[in-house]
């Protein structure tokens, strides 16, 4: 499989996960079924596990410039997770688009900083080596 299509799909199943999980929290009336901040708890670390598996898979293949590719893979999920958001979650949810940026958006912002400090570990380890 080519890296950016693996790359996309690794961030198609960091949107998805949580998405997924989440939607098990609502009742059949589009409810909440549970205590807010429980379920933006859960929902933060599902995301921060899913980029972190999803980096460590990736990292796997990459054998050079881990600072760079770290970068490039976050912004890309970040990125595509922004724009998932934007054609489903947003309609599905009635958000204004400010309340989204507030209570999800900004979130995301996640996927980056775990890649990235991923990104410089494998660096600094590689260098080590030298």
């Amino acid at each position: 499989m080519k890296p950016i299509v693996h790359m996309l799909l690794s961030g198609l199943l960091i949107w998805l996960t949580p998405f997924l999980l989440g939607s098990a929290f609502y009742d059949a009336n589009g409810n909440l079924a549970t205590d807010v901040f429980l379920f933006k708890t859960i929902m933060i670390l599902v995301l921060s596990l899913a980029a972190s598996v999803a980096t460590v898979k990736n990292f796997k293949k990459i054998d050079s410039n881990f600072m760079r590719q770290g970068l490039t893979m976050g912004f890309v999920w970040m990125f595509l997770s922004l724009l998932l958001d934007i054609i489903i979650l947003i309609p599905i949810s009635g958000m204004s688009g400010i309340d989204y940026t507030y209570q999800i958006g900004l979130r995301y912002l996640i996927i980056p900083t775990i890649s990235t400090s991923c990104g410089f570990v494998a660096h600094s380890l590689y260098q080590g080596k030298r």
